[in-house]
């Protein structure tokens, strides 16, 4: 029997977590010249043959720019799989206001505008830089409402709803 192994690796460099530089020391681990993140964590996959799922919290690329994108860019190019996650605290009140919503940082305290504004963010930006369709989304954040919406929601974004 041949066996098997699941990776699934949540990607987010949260801003608490380090006073500057999130990406390179939270994702790529990088420590001066020596890098023990992500990257490294991808190589040693690799080097076993494993096909790592990465879950990338869209969300940040409002806080961290193209360089987050980026991140999403490389884990496909080294021929892992991209998967969206989405956590609307680290949109911010900016993200909101183009589309004159009240700010949520919980999806379980938003509404279903709140909830489609977001997960339409996350799969365009998702289709920004994957050509590969989404099959999964990672959140531990859901309203009570959510498990008959989001499932068709997302059905219906891969042509199957």
């Amino acid at each position: 029997m041949k066996q098997r192994v699941a990776i699934a690796v949540h990607i987010e460099a949260q801003p608490d977590f380090a006073k500057e530089n999130h990406i390179d020391r939270l994702i790529w681990g990088k420590f001066g010249k020596s890098g023990f993140g992500l990257g490294l964590m991808l190589s040693m996959a690799a080097q076993y043959g494993i096909h790592a799922t990465c879950f990338i919290d869209y969300a940040e690329h409002e806080l961290y720019g193209e360089g987050w994108l980026d991140v999403g860019r490389e884990i496909l190019r080294r021929g892992h799989e991209l998967q969206p996650s989405l956590s609307p605290k680290f949109l911010g009140d900016k993200f909101w206001r183009r589309y004159n919503l009240k700010p949520v940082n919980d999806f379980r305290h938003a509404d279903l505008e709140q909830c489609r504004v977001g997960i339409n963010y996350m799969l365009e930006t998702h289709a920004g830089i994957s050509s590969e369709k989404h099959i999964a989304y990672r959140s531990s954040y859901l309203p009570t409402y959510l498990p008959t919406y989001l499932p068709t929601y997302l059905l219906s974004s891969l042509g199957n709803g």
